[in-house]
């Protein structure tokens, strides 16, 4: 990929999944190659995919761990010397991706797939399915 540059502006999707985490991982890696930024982007919203809390103490303890691994990402992220931002905000995922990625004029948005088969994307939706239609730059989804 010679003469291609690195992306400079990384948004990733985390909601604290697996992929989230594998997408993470990924995104540090290019960042650190290229000498680019990330911007964790946490929906607060949850996403009619995902199943509800049954209790409030649930909740917050699903909130919890997941600012948990934001810190832990951003230690990561300081001991590689990668600047970077948490965005958390109550939209939509795949709504508020998009316009981080435009606030931060980003060259890459990086997601986990929750390997959802088409069916299930048919009834339920998919925050990185929704992406790759109107995407404005490239989307990089991680299984």
């Amino acid at each position: 990929m010679s003469g291609t540059p690195s992306p400079r502006a990384i948004v990733v999707g985390f909601d604290g999944s697996p992929a989230a985490g594998r997408a993470m991982s990924l995104a540090l890696e290019i960042a650190r190659a290229g000498g680019g930024r990330i911007y964790l982007v946490h929906a607060q919203e949850r996403d009619p995919e995902q199943v509800e809390p049954a209790t409030e103490e649930e909740s917050v303890s699903v909130e919890q761990a997941i600012a948990a691994a934001v810190a832990g990402w951003a230690e990561r992220a300081a001991g590689a010397s990668i600047p970077f931002t948490a965005v958390q905000r109550d939209r939509p995922a795949a709504e508020l991706l998009r316009s981080v990625a435009k606030e931060v004029g980003a060259d890459l948005v990086v997601v986990g797939t929750r390997g959802l088969g088409p069916a299930s994307k048919a009834w339920l939706g998919s925050v990185s399915n929704s992406l790759l239609t109107p995407a404005e730059q490239p989307v990089l989804v991680v299984p």
